[in-house]
């Protein structure tokens, strides 16, 4: 799809309605599902833990020599689920973690002027320094100008997303309203025949 309306080169150009935005807007990275399956894995994991500490916080031996056959399903239970959750707590967050980075444009550090190194040993106490006045001490130079940067480009008009479901939902209201005054009738005359 084209970034801004042009008929000559735009083959769908009359086929667009009258509210829809003449550029196109980038639609945001869904984040919403690695983040639930995050939770949702980290959650499976505190379940796979709570089944493992489970014979042992409850005393599920209860004085007996050897360990009752439910305690072993629950550890093994446990284990199992506590393994699954961590290695889906792990794949969702770096799912997680590569659509954050994708809304977050690459910043591009300026690299720093090199600066010439400092002489190793100082001058003596006492010492009267020598003083040039042909050239500038490198290290004290002007610090360089920033050029100014343009501005961005004008925001887009806001769309009002309430007016465009309001009037998608304004049939369905009216159409519901109607079917609920005949139900009322109907029952209303059926009432009145008993």
């Amino acid at each position: 799809m084209s970034e801004t309306a042009d008929p000559d080169t735009d083959p769908d150009y009359g086929e667009r309605c009258a509210d829809c935005p003449a550029t196109v807007i980038a639609e945001p990275v869904p984040v919403l599902g690695p983040f639930i399956g995050l939770v949702a894995a980290v959650l499976c994991a505190l379940a796979g833990a709570l089944l493992l500490l489970a014979p042992f916080a409850f005393d599920y031996r209860q004085g007996a020599g050897s360990m009752p056959r439910s305690s072993v399903v629950d550890l093994a239970t446990g284990g199992a689920v506590l393994v699954v959750g961590v290695l889906t707590a792990l794949l969702f967050g770096g799912s997680l973690r590569r659509r954050l980075q994708a809304l977050v444009p690459a910043a591009s550090p300026e690299p720093l002027p090199s600066m010439p190194p400092r002489p190793a040993a100082g001058p003596e106490l006492g010492a009267v320094p020598e003083q040039r006045h042909s050239e500038p001490e490198p290290w004290r130079e002007e610090p360089r100008r920033e050029e100014p940067r343009p501005a961005p480009p004008p925001a887009a008009p806001a769309v009002d997303p309430g007016a465009a479901l309001r009037d998608l939902l304004a049939p369905l209201v009216a159409a519901l309203a109607a079917d609920l005054r005949a139900r009322e009738t109907s029952v209303e005359s059926e009432g009145r025949q008993s």
